[in-house]
C-alpha cells in the first residue's frame, strides 16, 4: 500500500491508515469511556477519542497527556492541553538543541507505552521532551500559563497566549480540542549545517596543467617572502620578476585553490592599526676627561676655594675658614680632596 506522506494517526507509523491499525481496539474502548464536549458519544464511524497519559516514573518533570482526540491534525499543528503538566513533541523542526536527557522519560498510554530519551528547546514555551514516535506535539496549559498571559474568548471559542513583542498565538476549538499551527516558527532542521570546501574539491575545477602551473606560483610565493596576491601581481605585471613562468593567473589560481597561506596573513588582517608606541630618548653617557681649575678668593676677608671643572662647566666653592700660620695649607688641601671626589 502507498501511503505517500500520510501516516496512522494513532501511532504515527507509515505502513498504514487509521482503520488498518493493529491497536484501533484499544482506541475505540477508551473512546467508550468518554463523551464529546456537546454531549454526543465519541467513536462514531470512523472518528474516535482516545486518552494517553505519559508520567515519568522518577516523580519529577512528570508528564501528564491527556483527552487526545483523533482530529485532522497538521504537521505542525500544536495542542494547548489543560491536564498536562509538561509538553511532548514530535516534529524536529519545530526544536532547537535536541539533545538526550539526563534521566528517561517513561510515556504510558492505552495504546502502550515508550521511553523518551531526549528533549528540545522551543523558541517562546521552553523545554519540551522530543520523540519522533509520539502521536501529537502538546503542550501544558499550566507551563504556558505561568510564562505568559492567556485570555479566553468564548465567542471565538480560542484561547490567546500574548508572548510579548506583538507576537499572539491563537490555540482555536477544532474537535474539542484547542490547536495552533506553528509551520511559521519552524526551524530549518531542528540542527546547524556547516558547508566547506576542501582543497580536493578545488582541484577537480582546474586540469592537470593548471594545477601544476598553480603550483609553480605557490612556490614562487613562498619564495619571495608571502607577498599579499595584489602585491605580487602588481610585481608580475610591472615585469619586476625577469624571465618569471608564472602569470596573474597562475597566482589567482592557486589562490583559488590553496587559499592565503598562514604565514601572508599574520600582522595584514587587523581592522585597525597598532597603537603607536612612544619612544623616549635617553641620552648617551659619554666619559671624559675634566680640567679643574682652582683659585681662592676673599670675599670681605673671608676665604673661599674657587673650582670651575671644563669641558663640563661645573662651578664649586668651598669656605675655607681660617687661613692663619703655619696651618693654612690644609683648609685648602681639605677642599681640594672634597671637590674632587665629587
Amino acid at each position: 500500500m502507498n501511503q505517500g506522506s500520510r501516516a496512522c494517526y494513532g501511532c504515527n507509523s507509515t505502513d498504514h491508515l487509521i482503520r488498518n491499525c493493529p491497536n484501533i481496539q484499544r482506541y475505540r474502548d477508551a473512546t467508550e469511556e468518554r463523551k464529546s464536549d456537546d454531549g454526543v458519544a465519541a467513536g462514531r464511524g470512523n472518528q474516535f477519542n482516545a486518552t494517553y497519559v505519559t508520567s515519568r516514573d522518577y516523580g519529577d518533570n512528570e508528564v501528564i497527556l491527556v483527552n487526545l482526540n483523533n482530529v485532522m491534525l497538521g504537521r505542525f499543528d500544536v495542542l494547548l492541553d489543560n491536564q498536562a503538566t509538561a509538553g511532548l513533541f514530535r516534529e524536529r523542526e519545530l526544536l532547537m538543541n535536541i539533545r538526550e536527557e539526563d534521566l528517561p522519560i517513561t510515556v504510558q498510554g492505552v495504546g502502550g507505552s515508550m521511553t523518551v530519551t531526549e528533549v528540545g528547546d522551543t523558541e517562546h514555551f521552553g523545554k519540551v521532551a522530543f520523540s519522533p514516535t509520539a502521536i501529537a506535539k502538546i503542550l501544558s496549559f499550566d507551563d504556558v500559563a505561568s510564562m505568559y498571559k492567556i485570555e479566553w474568548n468564548q465567542r471565538e471559542r480560542a484561547f490567546y497566549v500574548y508572548i510579548g513583542n506583538g507576537t499572539v498565538f491563537k490555540f482555536v476549538r477544532k474537535g474539542g480540542l484547542h490547536i495552533c499551527n506553528m509551520s511559521k516558527y519552524r526551524t530549518t532542521s531542528g540542527t546547524e549545517n556547516v558547508f566547506m570546501e576542501t582543497v580536493t574539491d578545488n582541484l577537480q575545477s582546474y586540469t592537470k596543467r593548471q594545477v601544476g602551473d598553480a603550483e609553480r606560483a605557490k612556490e614562487l610565493i613562498r619564495k619571495l617572502g608571502y607577498p599579499s596576491i595584489q602585491s605580487l601581481v602588481k610585481l608580475i605585471k610591472a615585469g619586476g620578476i625577469l624571465n618569471c613562468p608564472v602569470t596573474i593567473h597562475d597566482v589567482y589560481r592557486a589562490h583559488s585553490i590553496w587559499g592565503p597561506d598562514i604565514a601572508s596573513l599574520k600582522g595584514k588582517t587587523k581592522s585597525s592599526a597598532s597603537r603607536v608606541v612612544t619612544v623616549e630618548h635617553v641620552p648617551k653617557p659619554v666619559d671624559e676627561e675634566q680640567s679643574l681649575h682652582i683659585d681662592i678668593m676673599f670675599v670681605e676677608g673671608a676665604a673661599y676655594l674657587v673650582s670651575v671643572s671644563t669641558p663640563l662647566g661645573l662651578t664649586l666653592a668651598n669656605h675655607l675658614g681660617q687661613m692663619r700660620g703655619s696651618r693654612a695649607t690644609q683648609p685648602v688641601m681639605d677642599a681640594i680632596r672634597r671637590q674632587v671626589s665629587l
